[in-house]
């Protein structure tokens, strides 16, 4: 693992709070600027309300610590664990295939006059139905049967890990079949950038914890760039806040297996990686 250092920075833009973590091989003071100039965008992005768009979508190389990594027989790199600015553990594969899905955010229930007036709080909104992008799913593997892929529900929308092959991340055709699948543009942008496919393998820390996130983000949820939390997963007593509060919570859970049944040898090994840390078949709430 290379040596990086490391800084916290914080931004408010009309009234949006915003912490974020600045990676730096040069020095500690370009690592501070890192920070504060993710942290200030991210308060612009909350400002204009658009949140949960974490994906770093510039032109520049991610900046991120590497945990882990694998090759394959030649030497190739096939992929790597790296910790992102939030202290999530996140999945990069240089060719097995991860779909990005955000699904349309449902509107927000209201209490209604009467429980307005009684102050009653409004009932919480229902998931967004996956039916639709489900459907593009299943057209296209009726139409390409010779594809396969493993369907997970997250938080905010699907996700596929294709089995089946492997896949150049930056290649024309494949953009276009994660368009043609309901990938988020965004994330199909920064397949092509970075020349990987990506996946969140942690939960985000706001999500587990929103008020211990805030308060304790400099201190416990930056550890877990030297302390995933499949740490604990695999046995390890949980240590820091994050790490306690996110045992009780997957990143997605495990729909079906659809399209065709042969698995890639490649594409076997990150599937096991992936559910060791995500937990899908766990019966938790998504974060």
């Amino acid at each position: 693992m290379e040596h990086w250092h490391k800084a916290i920075a914080e931004a408010i833009v009309d009234g949006k709070t915003r912490l974020a973590t600045g990676f730096s091989k040069v020095s500690q003071e370009d690592a501070k600027i890192r920070a504060e100039s993710a942290a200030r965008h991210a308060a612009e992005r909350g400002a204009r309300g658009e949140e949960g768009r974490d994906y770093p979508y510039g032109v520049r190389p991610l900046a991120e610590p590497v945990l882990r990594e694998w090759r394959r027989d030649d030497g190739k790199l096939s992929g790597l664990l790296s910790v992102n600015t939030r202290g999530c553990v996140v999945l990069n594969t240089a060719a097995v295939m991860f779909v990005d899905v955000d699904l349309p955010k449902p509107p927000k229930a209201s209490a209604g006059l009467f429980g307005a007036l009684f102050g009653r709080k409004a009932a919480a909104p229902a998931p967004a139905p996956a039916e639709p992008a489900l459907a593009k799913l299943h057209a296209f593997v009726s139409a390409h049967p010779e594809w396969g892929f493993r369907v997970y529900r997250t938080a905010a929308g699907l996700r596929y890990l294709c089995t089946s092959a492997l896949h150049d991340p930056a290649a024309s055709a494949t953009l276009a079949i994660l368009a043609e699948l309901g990938s988020d543009p965004l994330y199909i942008r920064l397949c092509e950038k970075q020349e990987c496919f990506r996946a969140r393998l942690t939960p985000k820390p706001e999500r587990v914890d929103k008020r211990a996130f805030r308060r304790h983000h400099h201190r416990d949820y930056g550890s877990t760039v030297a302390k995933p939390v499949a740490l604990a997963v695999a046995g390890t007593p949980p240590q820091s806040p994050y790490e306690i509060a996110a045992q009780k919570f997957a990143v997605c859970r495990f729909l079906a297996q659809t399209g065709a049944a042969t698995v890639h040898p490649e594409a076997q090994t990150v599937a096991a990686i992936h559910d060791r840390y995500t937990r899908p078949e766990a019966a938790l709430p998504l974060a």
